[in-house]
């Protein structure tokens, strides 16, 4: 299966992050990658017509505890003055999500905003009839995730009804447009194996728990080379546009 059958992004810097994964699986234990791929597509597999929300919300739980993650499901709450429900919070380690609950409720109880600088991922579960070609239903619940990732002031947050995943970062929000990374699993023969394949390397990078631990730099890093390759795009477009092109004001 090609990488562009199941990958679909509006994101620029999908090259780079690319190359970033083939990186990440050259040192990563191919038993242990292979054995998250046959994970994912069992669990994904059982996935039919009859499954409901709340069984999309157990599965995803499963396989972000597969992942390392501890998993926080969130009951209702309020956002502006509106009755919501984060569905997933994903943290580092239990000893985290412990804090967070107990901080947050310590928080509600002295009318404090609720501490948020443990949660990693903010996720939003849909059911599998969810139409990511519907795009009022998508960009209704792009909102909703958004409402979310503003109200915990965080970053990356995931939209998914099972089969299909979005990986967003609110970072890079331009001229409206939300910018996402998608994978739709569904298109993943049942008979498929594991081949070290393009994309599965790319989602793996994308979601594994070190490229959003506190205690790492891949996010960072990230940042930089995404940094110094819009450096190099405006260095060429000078010397493409002009002769002296430190003489310009077009780009200072």
């Amino acid at each position: 299966m090609e990488t562009n059958d199941i990958v679909k992004t509006n994101d620029p810097n999908i090259s780079l992050y690319k190359e970033l994964s083939k990186d990440f699986i050259k040192k990563e234990d191919t038993g242990k990658v292979k054995s998250f791929f046959i994970f994912l597509k069992n669990k994904i597999q059982t996935i039919d017509d009859n499954s409901t929300e709340a069984n999309i919300e157990s599965l995803l739980k499963s396989i972000f505890e597969e992942l390392s993650y501890s998993v926080e499901q969130q009951k209702g709450g309020q956002i502006d003055g509106v009755e919501s429900r984060v569905d997933i919070l994903l943290f580092e380690c239990d000893k985290e999500r412990i804090n967070f609950n107990k901080k947050s409720k310590e928080a509600k109880k002295n009318n404090e905003p609720i501490p948020t600088e443990d949660i990693l991922l903010i996720v939003e579960v849909k059911r599998p009839s969810f139409n990511f070609e519907a795009k009022d239903k998508v960009k209704e619940a792009e909102d909703q995730l958004y409402r979310y990732l503003n109200q915990y002031q965080k970053h990356y947050g995931i939209l998914s009804n099972g089969k299909v995943w979005r990986l967003y970062d609110k970072s890079k929000v331009l001229y409206g447009e939300k910018r996402y990374i998608e994978f739709d699993f569904s298109k993943v023969n049942k008979e498929e194996s594991y081949k070290e394949q393009d994309w599965f390397s790319f989602f793996n990078y994308l979601i594994k728990k070190e490229r959003f631990s506190k205690r790492s730099n891949v996010i960072e890093v990230e940042k930089e080379k995404i940094a110094k390759e819009k450096e190099v795009i405006k260095k060429t477009l000078r010397d493409i546009l002009y002769e002296k092109p430190d003489d310009s004001i077009v780009f200072k």
